[in-house]
């Protein structure tokens, strides 16, 4: 008489193992599923930054089309009343440039370049707005900035050549969108230009 013994391969798998195989294919799954999704998220917020940079650019060119034609800064600040850009100025006092620009305000009315606007691309609304100001910049080169003790811009453009400065003007372009970034999602750029003849435009 003869005995037969039953090899492994012919008992199949154990519950334990099938459990530890179901087990590893989920963490599998779920990790997979969560790069997915991060993935997509990625995209879309790049895709959001895109759209920003696109209207910031826009609303750049608003300006950069006046003064091409017309260089003066009270066309510029038309309409822009002291209140309007003072309130614009505080509400973005932490953007960069900004602490270091004096307001320039026109007298109010219709602005020629709007302060805020808001528009709606791909069902995502995008807020701009543009600050326009003036700095002094050494003529020996450095950054523009504000005058040593100088609280405002009473200071003649004369008057600051004659001390070794530049007037020139800063306009700041900063566009806020929802998204998925830490403290809210802006987009911000800057340009200096010099309005006494030819425009001459140089990014921040």
């Amino acid at each position: 008489m003869h005995r037969r013994f039953s090899s492994r391969n012919e008992t199949g798998f154990t519950l334990i193992e099938v459990t530890v195989a179901i087990s590893l294919l989920l963490v599998v799954a779920l990790a997979a599923g969560a790069f997915a999704v991060n993935a997509l998220k990625l995209g879309a917020q790049q895709q959001r930054m895109q759209v920003a940079v696109t209207v910031a650019g826009e609303r750049m060119e608003q300006v950069q089309r006046l003064t091409a034609s017309n260089a003066q800064i009270t066309t510029l600040v038309a309409g822009r009343g002291a209140t309007a850009v003072t309130t614009s100025f505080a509400a973005n006092a932490a953007v960069q440039g900004v602490a270091q620009t004096y307001e320039l305000a026109g007298t109010a009315g219709v602005q020629t370049i709007p302060i805020t606007q808001t528009v709606t691309r791909s069902g995502s609304d995008y807020t701009s707005t543009v600050l326009i100001g003036s700095c002094y910049q050494p003529k020996a080169g450095g950054a523009c900035t504000k005058r040593s003790g100088k609280a405002t811009d009473a200071l003649a453009a004369a008057t600051a050549a004659a001390d070794g400065y530049t007037q020139l003007v800063r306009v700041i372009v900063t566009v806020t969108y929802t998204g998925s970034c830490a403290g809210g999602c802006r987009y911000t750029t800057a340009t200096l230009f010099d309005t006494k003849g030819d425009p001459t435009w140089q990014s921040e």
